[in-house]
């Protein structure tokens, strides 16, 4: 059905209207509680009185769509034109990522209701189909999520799988293992696995096998479980923070200009509770991404968790895409450099220190247990379906960033 504005809801709340030239207004009762300048749907769109216009709510939408030949194929499932963000929104966006939901305003608000139980057998064909069917999208389920890699959403409920229908949350992904990069979900599920040893707030995830294939099955840190049932957690990727353009190579780093880590660590000096402790976590996460030979951490792989302030989100899609990709070049560079094997340990010490509020003492304490605690316990994740020459060369990388100079 073809409108022209939707009802913007958080978590229970109507907060906003969204219109299809892609202009965003709070509602006069959302600015009246909050007030001016109070985090809401986004950092990079503050709490006012008047609406936002143009890009900025447009890069802020495409933020919560998928990417590529996925995007491709739900613009024709759903009769929409290439590009038309609104559009497609309106289609899939009863349930996004964090705790934003679109509605027509004739429609009901989206709650946590119905599911739709699968056997073994249906979820085998829902992942066999998610190149048609992008994120298990059909007439009544209508989610929404970033990303390039296929994927689908489901609900975890007692005794299996079920599919959330009608703005119901979903509470798991699972990732097909890449077609044309073999072995990816395993060294995803590596990662992660070795970020929770290390100490990191990391997604929880697990590998298992559906009909010959491995599937990463990661539990969604923007939902959670209450008495009430599956809730929503609100968070948005670094390029929805920054106000940028999350499209093609605009989430990588550019000769000037965000995104940055520098960038990234102004948005929790800026907009954290406690910004000395979420300074902490983003140079441990910085150092655990570039060790593992994470080259493609670019803006949309860190996100922020947001409620009355920012705090970094746990990681996620994190994997040694050096071994997948044919170039070394850093989504986001440190200290300046853009090539991975010219990182130091120096190069970590001054690009947190750049950003002018830790103590050198804390600077070099989060690189240096990070570094400390990958070596010890690298041999304690599991390691089913990695080729142990790429783990070899993921501890050699590791090693070389330890023993390099901190100076």
């Amino acid at each position: 059905m073809s409108t022209s504005s939707l009802d913007v809801w958080l978590h229970t709340q109507r907060v906003a209207r969204l219109k299809d030239e892609m202009s965003l207004q709070y509602t006069p009762e959302l600015v009246d509680r909050l007030g001016r300048g109070a985090l809401c749907l986004s950092i990079s769109l503050p709490v006012e009185e008047d609406p936002y216009r143009g890009d900025r709510v447009r890069w802020w939408v495409e933020g919560l769509l998928p990417e590529g030949e996925s995007r491709t194929h739900l613009e024709t499932r759903y009769e929409v034109r290439r590009g038309d963000a609104f559009s497609l929104i309106a289609a899939i966006g009863r349930d996004c990522a964090g705790a934003v939901s679109f509605v027509g305003s004739d429609e009901h608000p989206p709650v946590a209701g119905e599911v739709q139980a699968i056997t073994t057998t249906e979820l085998g064909q829902l992942l066999a189909d998610l190149p048609n069917a992008p994120l298990g999208n059909d007439d009544e389920v209508h989610v929404s999520l970033g990303g390039l890699q296929a994927k689908l959403l489901l609900c975890k409920v007692q005794g299996g799988w079920a599919r959330p229908v009608d703005g119901t949350p979903s509470t798991h992904i699972l990732k097909p293992d890449s077609l044309r990069y073999p072995g990816l979900v395993a060294t995803e599920n590596f990662s992660l696995a070795l970020a929770r040893e290390v100490g990191l707030d990391a997604a929880v995830a697990s590998l298992e096998e559906v009909d010959g294939r491995d599937v990463l099955i990661v539990e969604r840190f923007d939902r959670f479980i209450n008495d009430q049932g599956v809730q929503r957690r609100h968070q948005e990727d670094g390029c929805q923070a920054l106000g940028i353009d999350p499209t093609g190579l605009n989430k990588y780093e550019r000769r000037s200009g965000p995104p940055s880590y520098n960038s990234l660590a102004q948005v929790l000096i800026d907009h954290g509770h406690d910004p000395q402790t979420n300074l902490t976590t983003l140079i441990r996460a910085m150092t655990f991404v570039l060790a593992i030979g994470d080259t493609d951490a670019h803006a949309r792989n860190h996100g922020f968790l947001l409620d009355e302030a920012a705090a970094l989100a746990p990681l996620y899609d994190v994997a040694p895409s050096i071994e997948f990709a044919p170039t070394s070049k850093l989504a986001l560079r440190v200290c300046g450099l853009e090539q991975l094997d010219a990182v130091t340990r120096a190069h970590l010490h001054l690009e947190a220190r750049s950003w002018g509020l830790l103590e050198e003492a804390v600077v070099d304490d989060a690189v240096d247990s990070t570094l400390e605690s990958m070596r010890a316990n690298f041999e304690k994740v599991d390691r089913r379906k990695i080729d142990p020459r790429l783990l070899s060369r993921m501890r050699a990388r590791i090693e070389r960033i330890w023993k390099s100079s901190r100076f």
